[in-house]
């Protein structure tokens, strides 16, 4: 039950964070914990074992199943230590029946598959209670050291143990209390706090390295006064680990409440007084603890622990008791027939009480797809561009990381000056910089996902002229992409558009940024100013952050001479308030430097390092300023020139040709806004630039589009603009039966390792130049087609139920269909389906489907998805969807994934949704798409050619629509496409 699809449900954030961590080399791992450093995921609130744990089972393998074995073994684990609890302090036959109510609870089960620190606690706590009973029993020195060892893994696996261990405080306070006061007992009395301080001694010295990091989390998470008293939350929580861990009625708690009592009442009669004391107490006191301290978290059913293990060891007392006398009325007691069968009688009872919690179907199917949707999104759209730009540098980049691996370059490291072409990733409300082009939304369920692509123009190094005033300024609010077009280097830093700052890209790494500026030929600035909006953030209370800033300067990169470190010492200067324990948030300091430049002719460098930081706190800017006045005489230079010059330095500019597309290299147009202001292309200009009349003629043939940069002159007025006309939609657009003139930028002839395209659906041919490429496929209207040459293939298709995007005429076969409400359902009261053909001379190998089901529990509905091959009329059913509840498929726990293999390969496809009547439902709109995904073997394909430039393209279909088509002499990542679901 606990490794069953155990890769299956996608990481949620919690486990991002763990395998951020996991993720690190051991000694960073334990200092990032320790000082609760400034990670890109750095609150968490837990000690390194479990982390320690996942760490080197990911030496084994570093898939998600490997990260999540641990936890799934740990909980196996646990339902062993419930066993030896209940048969130490009640008899093995409610051990067993507690360790069965575990293994069969959702609650128990959800924990023991999530990549958390939960269910290690659970083991190590249960082993410290059990180690600590024997303790008292039995003192000696074995146990001592066994209690001390356990104690302290209980201690490294959370930092909730603390009320456990004041939990057996108390025990021995109060034993020894009692044994005290009758003279005969008093040696007993310091035997008993002699052992336990010794075992909690031993526990404390092993606790010593991870001391630090207790007070850190304290001093972070932890705030005065208790959590509210809240009788519903407390409700669903007692619901989640009894019976239902999802939303649903408190039936049959009840029960659980009736056995627990009866299991506390049997112990309290048959069992020691002070086992019965103990187990309440370390039950209890955490129990109470969690609604004394506040944590900065409402108080949910996981942090209960004490709860939950008084749930399972009660309710296993509870049946047994039940069981024995209901057979004592029956059968005579104390024989062995009657020991079996209250033993059968209770584990049945078991599973009775279990009730609902036993109807799996829903939890493995596990929550909707969110992360490796929109990372599907990103890695399918690869052809477009090379790079990734966040509009905040943190959880998303981890996450895409894990998901599309090394598809994609990040933004945090400059060093080459080409033009880059990037994809942006931000959120609905965030903040993202103008220019961009929006390419695709992406609703998810706590936000939605926007998309754009936009393209980087380097103008470095920075030009040092005068402008009208005499005067030169350069600013930088890090609001647009002015970082990238004018940075020199950098390395590990990058704008984050969200808190328009400059920051470290990946906290745990310092960064740096380098400004190079030159003067023209003759200049005589003598002098920089260098102005900062410098900040310190997430300072915790009681804790010195040691974030810093460094500024360098000088004309020899690499011997910079530092002006200025930018410290907690600084800070405090201007913002005293900052030097009180007790002082949290963020800290503003303003920065002006003075830069000598001696040589003129050599060029300036500006160099800024970011460092730090434990205890949570980085420190970043909100501004950079350089400025300058020139002396009199200063030489008249044209600065719109001097930048379009640096531009043409670093990226390829080309002259635009209309009715003529670019494919290859990435190349730019320029265009002037004023042909009387600059000499004509062709002359002495040391630039190749377009006339205002051809940008009229550009901006006519590609709308909307965005022009990657604006080059100002000395007056702050626009001189040129800079396109890229691959921002705005596909390398090719091609309507049926007419030629497109395409040009290779670079050597021919190039053959193409992969291709993908929208719109013909009916056998599309291709033709380039002489060469003709017939596309063996006809697919269902709607499909995007990606090919490979040589290699794999896959269609997509994603058919919406919206009143917008729904088409009917799409299927094969219809019957009595009716959708509403991204709905599509029975339209009479009797079985519908919905039914199409995915036909291709490649080989079919493989079908996914991922669906979004609903039914009504009025009588046994079903929705099904089923596929046939080479026949219509075939009936494989590949998902068979029909519980006797009702289900929302707007929660996000909806999400059914399939998928099968064809030994041999396939040519004709049918895949078919088959609904039972009105009170069955499939859903699917841009939150949740249903997706059917067909594998091809494209291996017979051959490989597009362009054999000389320029070369005319067209295409014809039987559907005559136009097909929008990438070319690109890279495969398409398709292995990792389907993997990704």
């Amino acid at each position: 039950m606990r490794l069953h699809d155990l890769a299956g449900p996608e990481l949620q954030w919690d486990e991002f964070l763990a395998l951020h961590r996991a993720s690190m080399p051991v000694g960073q791992l334990l200092e990032s914990l320790n000082a609760q450093s400034a990670s890109d995921v750095y609150q968490d609130t837990s000690p390194p074992l479990h982390h320690l744990i996942i760490h080197f089972a990911n030496m084994l393998s570093g898939s998600d199943f490997m990260a999540r074995l641990p936890g799934a073994l740990f909980g196996v684990l646990s339902l062993l230590m419930l066993y030896l609890v209940g048969k130490a302090f009640i008899d093995e036959r409610s051990g067993l029946c507690a360790a069965l109510y575990g293994a069969l609870l959702q609650f128990h089960l959800f924990y023991s598959r999530y990549m958390r620190w939960y269910v290690f606690f659970y083991v190590f706590a249960l082993l410290s209670l059990l180690c600590f009973k024997r303790l008292v029993d039995r003192p000696s020195g074995r146990t001592i050291v066994a209690y001390g060892l356990a104690t302290a893994a209980m201690l490294y696996s959370s930092y909730i143990a603390a009320p456990f261990v004041l939990a057996q405080m108390l025990f021995t306070a109060g034993l020894a209390l009692a044994l005290w006061r009758s003279p005969e007992t008093r040696r007993d009395a310091w035997r008993v706090s002699r052992t336990h301080f010794l075992g909690l001694a031993l526990a404390g010295v092993l606790y010593l390295p991870q001391l630090q990091g207790q007070l850190v989390a304290f001093h972070t998470f932890y705030r005065e006064g208790g959590n509210p008293i809240d009788y519903y939350r407390i409700g669903k929580a007692l619901r989640e680990m009894t019976i239902y861990f999802r939303d649903s009625d408190f039936t049959g708690t009840g029960l659980i409440l009736l056995l627990m009592g009866c299991g506390i009442a049997r112990m309290y009669r048959t069992r020691p007084k002070r086992d019965f004391w103990l187990i309440l107490l370390f039950c209890l006191v955490p129990t109470v603890a969690a609604f004394g301290i506040n944590v900065q978290t409402q108080i949910t059913a996981k942090y209960l622990v004490g709860w939950f293990f008084a749930i399972l060891i009660f309710t296993g007392a509870g049946v047994v008791h039940v069981a024995d006398s209901l057979v004592g009325l029956l059968l005579p007691k104390g024989s062995r027939r009657t020991r079996g069968l209250a033993t059968a009688a209770a584990l049945a009872l078991v599973v009775f009480a279990s009730g609902a919690n036993l109807d799996y179907g829903p939890f493995y199917r596990g929550w909707s797809l969110t992360y490796s949707d929109w990372s599907r999104h990103l890695l399918a759209a690869r052809q477009d561009a090379d790079w990734l730009m966040l509009e905040n540098n943190r959880g998303k980049k981890v996450i895409l990381r894990h998901e599309v691996g090394n598809a994609f370059r990040f933004f945090e490291n400059v060093f080459d000056h080409g033009y880059k072409r990037f994809h942006f990733v931000s959120h609905k409300g965030g903040q993202q910089p103008p220019g961009l082009m929006p390419t695709f939304t992406k609703p998810q369920s706590d936000e939605t996902l926007l998309f754009a692509r936009g393209g980087v123009a380097s103008r470095a190094p920075i030009q040092v002229m005068p402008g009208a005033d005499g005067r030169f300024i350069f600013t930088d609010n890090f609001e647009t992409l002015a970082f990238y077009e004018t940075i020199y280097e950098a390395c590990n830093v990058a704008p984050d558009f969200d808190g328009r700052t400059l920051s470290r890209f990946n906290l745990d790494d310092p960064g740096y940024a380098l400004w190079k500026l030159v003067q023209p030929a003759g200049g005589s600035f003598r002098t920089l100013r260098v102005s900062l909006e410098t900040w310190l953030h997430n300072k915790i209370r009681n804790e010195t952050p040691d974030a810093r800033l460094v500024v360098s300067a000088g004309q020899d990169p690499a011997s910079l001479r530092p002006l200025a470190t930018i410290d907690l010492a600084a800070f405090a200067a201007k913002s005293p308030e900052l030097a009180a324990p007790f002082s949290t948030g963020s800290f503003n300091l303003p920065v002006s430097l003075e830069v000598p430049w001696a040589d003129p002719d050599v060029p300036m460098f500006i160099r800024l390092d970011l460092l730090g930081g434990r205890h949570v706190a980085f420190a970043d800017i909100s501004s950079i300023r350089f400025e300058a006045s020139c002396q009199p005489g200063e030489p008249s230079v044209d600065a719109a020139l001097a930048v379009l010059g640096n531009i043409e330095a670093n990226a390829r500019v080309i002259p635009w040709s209309e009715g003529q597309a670019i494919l290859g290299d990435t190349a730019l147009h320029v265009f002037t806004f004023n042909d009387a202001r600059y000499p004509p292309p062709g002359s002495n200009a040391p630039t190749t630039w377009q006339s205002a009349a051809a940008l009229a003629r550009f901006t006519a043939a590609h709308p909307g589009l965005a022009p990657v940069t604006i080059v100002s002159d000395a007056a702050n007025q626009p001189a040129f603009a800079v396109y890229d006309p691959r921002l705005a939609r596909s390398e090719l657009e091609l309507p049926a039966g007419r030629q497109c003139l395409v040009a290779w930028q670079g050597e021919t002839p190039q053959s193409f390792g992969g291709l993908s395209y929208v719109g013909p659906t009916m056998r599309p041919t291709l033709r380039l130049g002489e060469q003709t490429i017939a596309i063996p496929l006809s697919v269902p209207a709607g499909s995007e087609v990606r090919l490979n040459p040589g290699g794999l293939g896959m269609v997509s298709f994603s058919p919406l139920f919206t009143d917008d995007a729904f088409n009917l005429f799409n299927m094969v076969r219809r019957e009595n269909l009716f959708y509403c409400d991204n709905f599509l359902s029975c339209l009479e009261d009797k079985p519908c389906l919905a039914q199409y053909v995915f036909a291709s001379e490649l080989p079919i190998k493989g079908l996914r489907v991922t669906l979004y089901p609903a039914v009504k529990n009025d009588r046994p509905n079903y929705v099904r998805v089923f596929y046939g091959v080479n026949d219509i009329d075939a009936r494989n059913v590949l998902i068979d969807f029909s519980e006797r509840n009702t289900h929302d498929a707007t929660s996000a726990y909806e999400g059914i994934t399939r998928e099968t293999r064809f030994d041999r390969g396939v040519k004709v496809l049918f895949v078919g949704l088959d609904l039972s009547g009105r009170g069955a439902r499939a859903h699917s709109d841009e939150k949740y798409t249903m997706r059917f995904e067909v594998l091809l073997d494209a291996s017979s394909l051959p490989s597009p050619t362009i054999e000389q430039s320029p070369v005319a393209v067209s295409q014809d279909s039987e559907s005559k629509e136009t097909m929008a088509l990438w070319l690109d002499t890279r495969p398409i990542p398709i292995e990792q496409l389907w993997k990704l679901r």
